[in-house]
């Protein structure tokens, strides 16, 4: 997922108390952080300085989530992702839906061997990077959770079935509710929302290109590095802020950039929707 992770690492981290809205971290970010013999690299080379919380996702500074990601430790950091469902399906009308995953201790022990992974995996977890797999409609599913504060609501491919002008009841797909609500701080859901909100309305935001005429949207950008050809750019967002109406995820493969390649396609959408 790249960094359509962070507001979820940053939720973690103002759940758990391992940061407050304006904490701001001892390495400031000058491109990249030093853990042990190895330099773990922002995706902006020229750095982004000292950001509180509010900034570093609207700037998407990967340098601030390594940090986050240390401070929170895999077992904290699992746990909380296992608390939103984050690896279950989101349950879809679809039969090929493929479960998720966000790697724990027992996963890490189980195929490196006990203690024979590193602690700096978690830097990679934490940009939404590694071994983390999420299909882009649980990407969608958990936008909504931010949106509507903690329910993880099932989408779905068939609205309804009529004939002759009346519905077919048994053609119906199952309700909208997955029946999971997820108790979530107001308040760090309050402060994850203006986070996503900056993403789009600051002009220094990742996903500036994503931004509506009189919709206040709340979104993330990210780029997922691929071994096999060129990253992959993702979009997560929903709006309006104050009383949301749609949630959605972009994938385009091979795209490049979140900011340049699935903001922009993002926008079209929220466009005919809000403005058709």
């Amino acid at each position: 997922p790249g960094s359509t992770l962070k507001p979820f690492v940053g939720l973690a981290g103002l759940m758990t108390g391992a940061i407050q809205p304006g904490t701001t971290f001892r390495e400031t970010c000058d491109g990249a952080f030093q853990f042990g013999r190895r330099a773990f690299h922002c995706w902006d080379p020229h750095g982004h300085g000292t950001l509180a919380f509010r900034d570093a996702l609207a700037r998407s500074c990967d340098v601030y989530f390594y940090q986050l990601g240390i401070r929170l430790g895999l077992e904290r950091l699992s746990g909380f992702m296992k608390q939103l469902h984050v690896s279950d399906k989101a349950g879809i009308d679809l039969p090929q839906e493929r479960r998720g995953l966000f790697p724990d201790v027992a996963w890490y022990d189980k195929h490196y061997g006990a203690g024979r992974w590193s602690r700096g995996l978690v830097l990679n977890l934490a940009i939404g990077q590694g071994e983390i797999a999420l299909t882009p409609v649980k990407l969608a599913q958990l936008a909504a959770l931010i949106a509507n504060g903690g329910t993880l609501v099932r989408p779905h491919l068939i609205h309804g079935v009529e004939a002759d002008g009346g519905p077919i009841p048994a053609a119906l797909p199952s309700g909208d509710s997955t029946g999971i609500h997820i108790e979530l701080s107001s308040s760090a859901l309050a402060n994850v929302r203006a986070a996503m909100e900056a993403v789009v309305s600051d002009p220094h935001g990742t996903g500036y290109a994503a931004k509506v005429d009189s919709v206040r949207v709340a979104g993330k950008t990210g780029t997922a590095q691929n071994p096999h050809g060129n990253d992959h750019a993702l979009f997560i967002c929903f709006a309006p802020v104050e009383h949301p109406r749609i949630a959605m995820a972009v994938l385009l493969e091979n795209a490049g950039h979140g900011s340049t390649a699935a903001a922009p396609l993002a926008q079209k959408v929220l466009q005919e929707f809000f403005h058709p």
